[in-house]
Parts: C-alpha cells; sequence; structure tokens
C-alpha cells in the first residue's frame, strides 16, 4: 500500500483551529509603570462577586492588544483578570464607602475652606 501523508479529520482541524483563537484571547500580558497604576481610579478597587470578595492588585495590559487588564485577589486566595467595565460592574461599594471614593463618586473635590 502507498503512503500518504496524515490528513486531520474534520474534528482534530477544528479542535486546532479552536486552540489557536484559545491563544489569541491568552494574549501575553506586560506589566505597566508603578506611576501608571497609581493614577488608575481602579487601582485597589475592592470586588464582591457573588459571595466572593477580593481587590485589585494588579494592572497589566495586553502586549498587542495594549487592553488593561485588572489582576483581582479573591480572599480565598484565587486570581482573576478583569476589565475596567467588569471592574466597575463587581465593585464593592459598600467595602469601599469607608475609604477612597469610588470610581462612580460624583461631587468632584471636595471645596476649599475660606480663609
Amino acid at each position: 500500500a502507498e503512503l500518504h501523508p496524515q490528513v486531520p479529520s474534520p474534528s482534530e482541524a477544528m479542535a486546532a483551529a479552536h486552540m489557536d483563537q484559545v491563544q489569541d484571547a491568552e494574549e501575553e500580558l506586560v506589566d505597566i509603570p508603578m506611576e501608571t497604576k497609581l493614577k488608575d481610579p481602579l487601582w485597589h478597587m475592592k470586588i464582591r462577586k457573588g459571595t466572593f470578595v477580593g481587590t485589585v492588585e494588579d494592572i497589566e495590559e495586553g502586549q498587542n492588544t495594549k487592553e488593561r487588564l485588572y489582576r483581582i485577589r479573591y480572599a480565598d486566595g484565587d486570581l482573576e483578570h478583569f476589565t475596567s467595565n467588569d471592574v466597575r460592574k463587581y465593585q464593592d461599594l459598600e467595602a469601599m464607602a469607608g475609604s477612597l471614593p469610588t470610581a462612580t463618586a460624583k461631587g468632584g473635590k471636595a471645596k476649599a475652606k475660606a480663609k
């Protein structure tokens, strides 16, 4: 019998295409300068997702897309990356009330006292 090059089955071809998509979605993340992190209003934001509570502990961005991703560390030690929209969606307003202003706080700067 003549030898033919291995041709992937349709399911193998679909699995290979899916892996390419997964790799695109898992873009390499790069650190951003601390000065930039400190200016980001979502830095150290408190998060509540269901019963899980956490904090934005780091900010990174996609090497190619430059999309900023916020690394959440939950109280149980689990980690998850959020987009800025997710951070705002899950911010824990009760936990933030006693500390820094939230990203959605209205009113702007406090008024200066008259001299």
